[in-house]
């Protein structure tokens, strides 16, 4: 090999030694950055814009029963949204945004939520049936005609995606109102509003 020969190897060598070791870090971020948006991204959750527009939705349905005119403007008082999901969501946000847009309606008299007593103890175990009626109870105490109460349950979720691409979880939210007559004891309303959450993994 002559002098000019090896020169130009040795060029050629600490160029592609050069352009390794700049490319090295891009492709570790890279590598990094997606395997840690695909752990943050795993579980789709509800955000405050869901939650707003599902109680919206819900509300509208609520404003647009015929209620009865004798129990005009009609008297209703939520009592409880429960999250049956595994998911730490706090349902205060969703039961607000709902009444807030009840309240807005002249037909709709909103009547507060009592207080939970400090001093209470934790109840027992109630049947289905015992639970409605010390719900009508409450709502009766409080003067109000009509109970609102309701639950957000998660439906089995679902992985699809192309092959060989990433794939889609889709994670299916749902919450169902159940509007009661606290003279009758039955059920005026039933209603549910789903939202489908989606995130790549």
């Amino acid at each position: 090999m002559t002098t000019d020969q090896h020169r130009h190897g040795s060029r050629r060598n600490r160029f592609i030694r050069a352009i390794y070791c700049s490319l090295l870090p891009v492709f570790v971020c890279l590598v990094g950055g997606c395997a840690m948006f695909r752990a943050g991204d795993a579980t789709p959750d509800l955000d405050a814009d869901d939650f707003t527009a599902m109680a919206v939705e819900l509300a509208t349905d609520i404003l647009s029963h015929p209620f009865p005119p004798d129990s005009a403007p009609a008297t209703i008082v939520l009592l409880s949204v429960t999250n049956h999901t595994a998911a730490a969501i706090d349902m205060e946000d969703f039961q607000d945004a709902l009444m807030t847009h009840l309240a807005s309606c002249s037909s709709i008299a909103v009547v507060d939520r009592p207080l939970p007593c400090e001093s209470a103890e934790a109840p027992a175990a109630q049947s289905a049936d015992e639970r409605d009626l010390e719900h009508i109870r409450t709502g009766t105490e409080v003067g109000a005609r009509y109970i609102v109460t309701g639950a957000l349950s998660q439906l089995a979720a679902s992985t699809n995606g192309p092959k060989g691409l990433p794939s889609q979880r889709n994670a299916h939210f749902q919450v169902t109102i159940v509007v009661t007559d606290t003279k009758t004891g039955l059920v005026v309303l039933r209603k549910q509003c789903a939202r489908t959450r989606r995130s790549t993994r």
